[in-house]
C-alpha cells in the first residue's frame, strides 16, 4: 500500500498541525479506496490477516503499523477528536485490538494455572484500587527510579473491555515472569510499589515524598512507549 511513502511525500518538510492532518487525510482517502468505510468485520480481518482466526498479520497489517510509527511522533499529543474521523485510524484500532487479544490469549493458553493465578491476583489488586491513575514501569538496573514506561489505568478493568487492558496484562506478565518494578498512582494521592520476580510479587505503600521524586522524572518518551497503535494519549489518560 505504501502508506508511509504517501504520507511523507504529501507532508514534505512541514510539521505543523494542519500540514500533518492534511497529509493523513490524503492517505486516508487512498486507504478508503482499498478498504471501504462500510467494510464488515470479516472483510477487515481478511484485509489485514493471512488467517483471521489466528490473527496472523499480512503485508497490509505491517504497512499500516509502519504508517503509525511514522505519524505517532506528530499525533500522540493530539486530542481524540482530532483523529476520530479518519477511517484508517479506526481500522488500525480494530486490527490492533484483535492482535492484543490474540497475544494475551496465547499467554493464557501456554502458561501454567499456577502462574496465571498469580498474574490474576496481582492484576486484581491493581484493578480494585479506587481512583487508580497510572502504572509507572521503573528501570531494573541503573537509575533504578527512572521511569521507563507510563501505562494509563483508565481502562484497566476486567468488566470494561478495551484492548489496552490486554496490552497491560501482557506487560504485567513479562514483569512478573522476568522481574520488575511498578509504581501505581491514584488520584487520592496514594502510591503503591509492586516488586515482581519469578512469579512472586509484593506490594508496599510508598511515602508521598518518595513517590513525588519518581513521578516528576516522567518524560514524554515514557508516555509514548505506553501507547498502542491508533490511540493517542488523550484517549487513554
Amino acid at each position: 500500500m505504501d502508506l508511509t511513502e504517501r504520507f511523507t511525500g504529501e507532508l514534505g518538510e512541514e510539521t505543523d498541525f494542519d500540514s500533518v492532518k492534511n497529509a493523513i487525510e490524503s492517505v486516508d482517502v487512498f486507504f478508503s479506496g482499498l478498504l471501504k468505510k462500510d467494510a464488515g468485520e470479516k472483510e477487515c480481518l481478511q484485509f489485514f490477516f493471512k488467517d483471521e482466526k489466528a490473527a496472523q498479520p499480512n503485508e497490509n497489517y505491517f504497512d499500516i503499523m509502519d504508517f503509525w510509527k511514522v505519524i505517532e511522533p506528530y499525533v500522540w499529543k493530539w486530542s481524540g477528536e482530532d483523529i476520530k474521523d479518519f477511517w484508517i485510524i479506526r481500522a488500525m484500532k480494530e486490527v490492533e485490538a484483535v492482535r492484543e487479544v490474540e497475544k494475551y490469549n496465547r499467554i493464557l493458553d501456554q502458561e501454567t494455572e499456577e502462574h496465571l493465578y498469580t498474574l490474576r491476583k496481582m492484576s486484581e489488586s491493581i484493578e480494585d484500587m479506587p481512583k487508580k491513575g497510572t502504572a509507572l514501569q521503573l528501570c531494573r538496573k541503573e537509575n533504578a527510579d527512572k521511569i521507563e514506561v507510563v501505562y494509563s489505568l483508565k481502562y484497566f478493568d476486567e468488566q470494561c473491555y478495551h484492548p489496552y487492558r490486554e496490552f497491560i496484562m501482557q506487560k504485567l506478565y513479562v514483569l512478573l515472569k522476568n522481574s520488575g518494578r511498578l509504581l501505581v498512582t491514584t488520584s487520592q494521592d496514594e502510591y503503591f510499589m509492586y516488586q515482581m520476580e519469578h512469579f512472586k510479587w509484593k506490594r508496599d505503600r510508598l511515602a508521598n515524598k518518595d513517590a513525588y521524586k519518581i513521578c516528576i522524572s516522567r518524560e514524554d518518551s515514557a508516555i509514548r512507549k505506553g501507547l498502542i497503535a491508533g490511540f493517542v494519549y488523550d484517549e487513554l489518560k
